[in-house]
């Protein structure tokens, strides 16, 4: 330090600037391999400490939960932008035949079946995936799946 001084340099604006590129120099290292890092990714946290606490231990069980719900509800914004809906079920698809729009079957967590809903969801397809007998039919004007043996 002194002998920066002794030479007419200013230690403490090197100094500065010398960080400042560190700094620089790190941050685009770390975005490099990880990625930028969005909305979600900041908001995220603050809203789960504002939820539980500043406690580190609580507030980290419930920040991937408001995460992943963040992602799923942004991916369902994109998709309604593009004219594209969803309608999620665990039950029979009777749903999808009354909206009669495309319809997209997954199965073990993979696409198994996407389409029209007359192409998608017949009784043979009904039947492979819920693995028992499945019957479409009509009542009044609606049509609706029946699953299991009908007498």
């Amino acid at each position: 330090m002194r002998c920066a001084r002794s030479m007419g340099g200013q230690y403490t604006r090197m100094m500065a600037a010398g960080l400042v590129r560190a700094a620089t120099l790190v941050t685009a290292l770390v975005v490099s391999i990880s990625g930028i890092v969005g909305r979600g990714g900041i908001v995220i946290p603050h809203l789960a400490r504002m939820i539980v606490g500043l406690n580190f231990w609580r507030v980290m069980p419930v920040t991937a939960p408001l995460g992943n719900a963040h992602r799923f509800l942004d991916l369902v914004l994109r998709l309604h932008g593009q004219g594209i809906g969803i309608l999620m079920t665990t039950h029979f698809p009777d749903h999808a035949l009354y909206l009669r729009a495309q319809t997209l079957v997954l199965k073990d967590k993979i696409r198994w079946k996407h389409g029209a809903v007359e192409d998608v969801i017949d009784e043979a397809s009904m039947t492979e995936l819920c693995e028992l007998p499945v019957h479409i039919g009509s009542i009044d004007t609606r049509t609706v799946c029946v699953g299991g043996d009908i007498a």
